[in-house]
């Protein structure tokens, strides 16, 4: 891998698991080496670093997060026309109760 070329994010794991077994087996001075070497080449921070050598490898990805539409739909908004009227408003009323200095009730 060029040294100017970014590491992607897939790389980076298959990289620290073969840096993984020379971490472990080296003393605190080299593996303070180690550290800058694959600092330089993820861009990761050395204690992401740490915690992933002496962690798990794999990669986690994260659920996919609810559709506006869908989350609309679970409360009860058929439209967001209707989602913007309840907002607008609530929002006026906070509003006023802002400017009046008076306690909120919604």
């Amino acid at each position: 891998m060029p040294q100017d070329d970014e590491m992607t994010i897939d790389e980076r794991p298959k990289y620290l698991r073969r840096m993984r077994s020379r971490y472990l087996q080296a003393d605190k001075k080299e593996r303070g080496h180690l550290l800058d070497d694959m600092q330089h080449m993820t861009g990761l921070a050395r204690k992401t670093l740490i915690r992933r050598l002496h962690g798990d490898l794999t990669r986690h990805l994260r659920p996919v997060a609810l559709s506006l539409q869908h989350r609309m739909a679970q409360q009860g908004y058929e439209s967001s026309d209707a989602l913007a009227a309840f907002l607008h408003e609530h929002l006026q009323a906070v509003m006023k109760a802002t400017l009046m200095n008076a306690p909120i009730s919604l």
